[in-house]
């Protein structure tokens, strides 16, 4: 399917241009269950390993449906890669982490509008994580957001 970007003329820059990683989740094979136990996997649930942002990931999307999901879905790929290229655990990012995410996508080229609801997704993200109690405090708090939907003028 060819993207709406696309579709009206608009290229996303070269910069943005990889396709990102889904949510991996590993399947445990009969092998593992020597394992289970063990010093070396003591964090194992059930037939998956999942990591804790994953598991809030999945928490975080089943609330939504269609094409609400798949835009969720794709924004937290986004922000999980960034995070990840830059060396940044999803569940222990701060409020500049979530500053620095917003300053890359505007020099990314993408649109005011695009970066909010990215940046409206993270936050979400973060709201119920913290309400689900897998964070302890909520890193997306007081994340300025732009009265009206404008961009945040640096100064």
């Amino acid at each position: 399917m060819t993207s709406r970007l696309r579709l009206r003329g608009h290229p996303r820059p070269k910069v943005c241009r990889r396709r990102l990683p889904g949510l991996p989740i590993t399947r445990r094979t009969s092998h593992d269950h020597d394992r289970v136990g063990s010093d070396d996997h003591p964090d194992v649930r059930g037939q998956y390993e999942v990591e804790e942002a994953q598991l809030a990931a999945i928490s975080f999307l089943a609330r939504y449906t269609g094409r609400t999901l798949e835009a969720y879905r794709h924004d937290l790929r986004g922000f999980f890669q960034w995070a990840t290229d830059h060396g940044i655990a999803v569940m222990d990012a701060s409020r500049a982490h979530i500053e620095l995410f917003r300053a890359w996508m505007e020099d990314c080229g993408l649109a005011a509008s695009t970066i909010d609801r990215r940046r409206s997704t993270v936050c979400g993200f973060y709201r119920f994580a913290h309400i689900d109690g897998r964070i302890r405090s909520n890193p997306a708090q007081y994340v300025r957001r732009p009265p009206g939907g404008r961009r945040l003028e640096d100064g």
